[in-house]
């Protein structure tokens, strides 16, 4: 199998900061047996208009959430990976009825503990599967500034990579999310582009979209603020960064993105910060 460097490896992983955002991009190549990482960020996303159905619209002041977010994943064997994910966040917004009644929330966001394994290599080229359960948190749901959905189940992916001459990366993946609680089920899907500038920069580009088969709207027949984890919340991501080789271990990267375009779901946009070590 040819797999990334620790360098590349780190990067795809860079992306899960912007996890409350962008949902949980994976990476294909999974980490040799022994080894492991621990990736540590802070983030931020603001919005000040947001989508009621397809119908955009101001919001009566920004919708500000800060979080921080801890992952650890580890090489059980080289072809199989378990990853642990979790976070904390904050939001920040006036009590508005009919959006928020009781204005910012904050807590400990869903938990992801899964596994990658590879199902196929040949050369550059590498396929995986990905499984996860998604345990809720302890924050509160009912509010546009909800940190999550407010609900347990499970997530199925299947991955793919490419690497070009070692220097140039794609990766990409198409999943489905189904929890409890009377959430609506997820389809999504991501693709990633990963560029070597140098043994101590590196960059990525990425797009992903998530699609839900809810029905109601908000503001539509039905909706009250109790009732916003049932929203067909859909959305389209597009984000790009920069990572920096510390050394041998260390990494330090720096990204930001913003909703494209999106159905019952704040138009954010967002920054991040991540530190990682691999041992």
């Amino acid at each position: 199998m040819k797999r990334p460097d620790a360098v590349l490896n780190r990067l795809a992983v860079a992306l899960l900061v912007a996890a409350p955002v962008a949902g949980h991009a994976a990476n294909p190549w999974t980490l040799p047996e022994g080894s492991g990482e621990f990736t540590l960020g802070v983030g931020s996303q603001t919005a000040d208009r947001f989508y009621a159905g397809d119908t955009e619209l101001d919001l009566p002041t920004d919708l500000d959430l800060d979080s921080t977010a801890l992952s650890w994943s580890y090489g059980l064997t080289d072809r199989l990976t378990v990853d642990l994910e979790t976070s904390y966040g904050s939001s920040d917004f006036l009590v508005d009825p009919g959006l928020a009644p009781q204005g910012g929330l904050s807590g400990l966001n869903d938990t992801r503990l899964g596994l990658r394994w590879t199902a196929w290599s040949e050369g550059p080229a590498v396929v995986t599967l990905r499984g996860a359960a998604i345990i809720e948190g302890d924050y509160e749901t009912g509010a546009i500034t909800a940190i999550g959905d407010g609900g347990s189940g499970v997530e199925l992916e299947v991955l793919a990579g490419y690497a070009f001459d070692n220097r140039f990366f794609l990766a990409g993946g198409a999943g489905f999310r189904t929890r409890g609680n009377d959430i609506p089920d997820e389809w999504f899907a991501e693709v990633s582009g990963f560029y070597r500038f140098s043994d101590v920069v590196s960059g990525y580009v990425g797009l992903q979209t998530v699609r839900s088969d809810g029905d109601l709207q908000i503001g539509g027949p039905g909706f009250s603020p109790a009732r916003f984890p049932e929203v067909q919340e859909e959305y389209d991501v597009g984000q790009a960064g920069l990572a920096f080789r510390i050394d041998e271990s260390w990494s330090l990267s720096v990204g930001g993105g913003a909703k494209l375009d999106g159905r019952n779901t704040a138009k954010s946009r967002f920054w991040s910060v991540q530190l990682g070590y691999r041992y």
